[in-house]
């Protein structure tokens, strides 16, 4: 019996020391897979920076972070509203030695912002006005927008308003500069600038005489004011040479041919433009888009000038003037005195 327990002693002393030798061994199992854990967690990142968007992006998740191991993304972000946001991007990966199972958040900032400046839109860059005009430089300014605020008003450059600077002096002879400044309200600045040419008043001695607006006189005005631009006197200009060249037929003449008399490679290139987009060379249609083509392009110096004419029966005279010298290419009397009767008329 005394051996019996002898021997159960030791068996019993064995498996304590087996299984404090197991229990360890459990411990420090744990301790590594812990360890191996956290290494992987630490890994499973994205290492993302701050995101900034203009308020006018359109923001999508094609946008953020592309990652294999990215499982969910979910947001806040409100496209168009400034503001902070965040991205949430759940990443998840497997442990390889112990297969462990690893899950990580990682938040992402975002900014949506506004660095857009306001938009100031001139009706012209260079305005001509005669010495002693009344004359107010807020008459050249079309509009001053922003997207996010809309209708920006006069003060005094500060926030959310423009201002005016300029040494104009209506009195006295001279080109002056006009300087606009713009703020929204996120401090965003725009500026443009146009110049006021102040010139000597060009007297001309008229003898109105009787003017033909029949046919397609009022047609031609409409197109050269609505669709050009040009104020009444420099198509008042136009129309004086027309009348003299074609009395505002488009099919008049024939080695020089329409409204405009054109000939050589002027015509041929009459011809070629309008087939070119679907116009007919014989039309007043096609003429006067002729017309226009010519005057932005190759001719764009004279069109310059007849945009600077005032708007009075001088600028009239004048404007007849310019086209016949420098579009015509031609010289005689009488229509500068025709423009101006289409002036008054």
């Amino acid at each position: 019996m005394k051996k019996f327990k002898r021997y159960f002693s030791l068996l019993l002393l064995a498996c304590l020391c087996v299984y404090g030798v197991y229990d360890v061994y459990a411990q420090v199992e744990n301790v590594n897979k812990t360890n191996a854990y956290d290494a992987y967690y630490q890994t499973l990142d994205l290492n993302v920076d701050k995101l900034t968007f203009e308020y006018n992006d359109v923001i999508t998740e094609e946008l953020f972070a592309d990652d294999d191991r990215i499982v969910n993304i979910t947001h806040n972000i409100q496209n168009g509203i400034l503001g902070t946001y965040y991205i949430d991007y759940k990443l998840s990966g497997v442990e390889e030695k112990y297969n462990l199972l690893v899950e990580r958040y990682v938040r992402q900032e975002v900014e949506i912002v506004d660095k857009t400046a306001p938009v100031i839109t001139l009706n012209k860059d260079t305005v001509n006005i005669n010495v002693n005009s009344d004359y107010d430089v807020h008459e050249n300014i079309a509009s001053i927008n922003d997207e996010i605020d809309g209708d920006i008003a006069e003060g005094d450059g500060t926030n959310y308003n423009y201002v005016i600077t300029t040494d104009l002096d209506t009195t006295t002879t001279g080109s002056y500069n006009v300087n606009i400044k713009a703020y929204d309200k996120n401090g965003n600045m725009a500026e443009s600038n146009f110049t006021v040419n102040v010139n000597n008043v060009k007297t001309y001695s008229v003898s109105y005489v009787s003017v033909d607006t029949s046919g397609n006189y009022s047609a031609i005005m409409s197109y050269l004011m609505n669709d050009m631009g040009l104020n009444k006197a420099a198509s008042c200009g136009i129309l004086a040479n027309m009348y003299y060249e074609s009395k505002f037929n488009p099919t008049a003449g024939s080695t020089y041919y329409g409204l405009i008399q054109w000939g050589g490679g002027r015509k041929s290139n009459l011809f070629n433009y309008c087939a070119n987009n679907g116009l007919g060379a014989d039309s007043l249609e096609g003429q006067l888009a002729f017309l226009n083509y010519e005057l932005n392009s190759s001719y764009s110096s004279v069109l310059s000038s007849l945009y600077a004419v005032s708007d009075d029966e001088a600028g009239a005279m004048e404007a007849a003037n310019i086209v016949m010298r420098s579009y015509e290419g031609t010289s005689g009397s009488g229509r500068d005195t025709l423009a101006a009767s289409y002036y008054v008329s």
